[in-house]
């Protein structure tokens, strides 16, 4: 896999080989970092892009923002783990004011 990506990078960025095996570290890199080793083209921030696509590709780029919807069992799922926290706590604090009481529990 890391052989794979290494000649992705250095055939579509135009980059020799073994600079890229030396910079393929798995580390991150700054932008501007990534700027002067040629792994980007340039720095920018959303709006930088969505310009940078609209001028390149002549296509209205805007941003759209996905939201997975809820199913009942995210639904479920999300009561179920609130009531067994209430449950649990109530658990535990029935029993360490048992022992404050005095109190035994057998087992």
């Amino acid at each position: 896999m890391h052989r794979y990506f290494v000649e992705e990078v250095a055939n579509n960025r135009g980059l020799p080989r073994n600079k890229v095996e030396q910079i393929s570290t798995g580390l991150f890199y700054l932008g501007s970092e990534a700027l002067e080793l040629g792994l980007i083209d340039e720095l920018g921030g959303k709006e930088q892009a969505l310009r940078y696509i609209e001028r390149t590709q002549g296509v209205k780029a805007e941003i759209v923002e996905y939201k997975k919807e809820k199913t009942l069992l995210d639904v479920l799922n999300k009561l179920t783990n609130k009531n067994s926290f209430y449950i649990g706590k109530g658990i535990g604090s029935f029993l360490t004011n048992s022992d404050k009481n005095n109190l035994r529990i057998l087992t």
